[in-house]
């Protein structure tokens, strides 16, 4: 843990343009849904990931 890497408000940000949870993007290597999904497209999530 690092404290105050990010200021409280950035952090908020992140924390709000955080994308909810997608089955479409948990697709495991065996057609099921697994309990993690990937989003390779970072860029799309919001601008402050950018």
């Amino acid at each position: 843990m690092v404290d105050n890497f990010f200021e409280p408000a950035f952090a908020e940000r992140l924390l709000a343009e955080f994308p909810q949870f997608d089955p479409k993007l948990a697709i495991a290597e065996n057609g099921t849904v697994g309990g993690k999904a990937v989003n390779s497209r970072i860029g799309e999530i919001g601008p402050v990931y950018r």
